[in-house]
């Protein structure tokens, strides 16, 4: 078997520099690493794979790949993206972006629940602007 650049040999594993990368850009790497065999799940991170359309296009490459998908940080935006795809896997919760909104899904006994409001169900939390704005 042919190993991806940077893969390890034992299983094709890709090391933490190169699954950086991967996280970090679009299709073509996560296309290589797919087809390489070098990831058994595919992580996408919304912000970096270029929006909505391209982490469903790689979520779709995933799924032809028979690979499971997991999301990579916003997890107020990602829990629909997972939810919507046949091999979502998991929603990585980080308590990072949550005070950004007002009521946002949060994890409880371990699973989040898809909002169900207009749009992706989140409304900026009210005072966000007072505190965090600049002028």
């Amino acid at each position: 078997m042919r190993r991806l650049p940077g893969a390890r040999e034992d299983r094709g594993c890709v090391d933490d520099a190169d699954l950086r990368r991967r996280i970090s850009l679009g299709i073509e790497p996560q296309r290589q690493a797919m087809s390489h065999h070098a990831i058994d799940i595919t992580m996408i991170d919304l912000l970096r794979v270029g929006g909505v359309t391209q982490w469903m296009k790689v979520a779709g490459m995933a799924e032809a790949f028979n690979k499971p998908v997991a999301s990579h940080l916003l997890p107020e935006i990602h829990v629909h993206l997972v939810a919507a795809v046949p091999n979502g896997l998991v929603v990585e919760y980080m308590p990072w972006t949550w005070r950004l909104f007002d009521n946002p899904p949060m994890p409880v006994n371990g699973e989040m629940t898809v909002p169900t409001g207009p749009g992706l169900g989140l409304k900026f939390a009210p005072d966000l602007f007072d505190k965090y704005g600049v002028g």
